[in-house]
């Protein structure tokens, strides 16, 4: 691969070469808590008490884990300042919620916060070593910074804690390919499609193709 085609991707937020990086896994990593079922049953509505369609609690009452579903509600929507918010506050009310840190750090990486998001993905790995998740996004984030080793490390490692998931085989073949290694992009690819259509991801699985297709034609 030439620097001059490497470089036209990163100026261009990596947005060719990379159909899937950054929001497929973003999107993949949004996973809602449930909130902590109360002690005791809700009282029953008698005949003459409608139903009332439910609310967010108000701010005083709220839990870390109402945050994070808002949060939650928040990136799906594309609201990533207030994603961000609503984690902060899950955070502040728990501060080893290691899913929050990667959500948080997710949505820093869409916003372009690369730092913070390296920051919230590194504290996601020293509260749980064994978050794939964390490892997978921080590795997409130092993709798009152009920091090659440390993200293909990264991709490794949450291929290592879960072997089954074909997004860091995708991401992993992307960062093998801006790197120059072709031939392991291609071998990272070719898993990826084959993971993904076990899933029976076939959308993600044509994506790949895609993808490789575009590897394989590389000088």
């Amino acid at each position: 691969m030439n620097i001059q085609f490497r470089s036209a991707y990163l100026q261009s937020g990596l947005k060719c070469l990379l159909p899937m990086l950054g929001t497929a896994i973003a999107l993949a990593t949004v996973t809602a808590i449930s909130p902590v079922q109360a002690a005791l049953s809700p009282a029953v509505s008698s005949p003459e008490t409608p139903n009332l369609p439910a609310t967010n609690p108000p701010d005083s009452l709220r839990n870390a884990n109402d945050y994070f579903n808002t949060g939650n509600d928040h990136l799906q929507q594309g609201n990533y300042a207030a994603a961000v918010t609503d984690y902060t506050q899950a955070l502040q009310r728990n501060p080893n919620f290691v899913e929050a840190y990667t959500n948080r750090g997710t949505v820093r990486t869409i916003q372009g916060d690369y730092p913070g998001a390296i920051a919230d993905f590194d504290q996601a790995i020293r509260i749980d070593p064994n978050n794939s998740t964390a490892y997978a996004n921080r590795g997409t984030t130092r993709t798009i910074q152009g920091n090659f080793p440390e993200a293909i490390a990264d991709f490794t490692q949450a291929i290592r804690l879960n072997p089954s998931d074909p997004t860091p085989y995708y991401n992993r073949g992307v960062a093998r390919a801006l790197s120059g290694d072709k031939q392991s992009a291609i071998g990272d690819l070719q898993q990826a499609i084959s993971l993904y259509q076990k899933q029976g991801s076939l959308q993600a699985s044509q994506e790949a193709r895609n993808l490789l297709n575009q590897v394989q034609t590389l000088q």
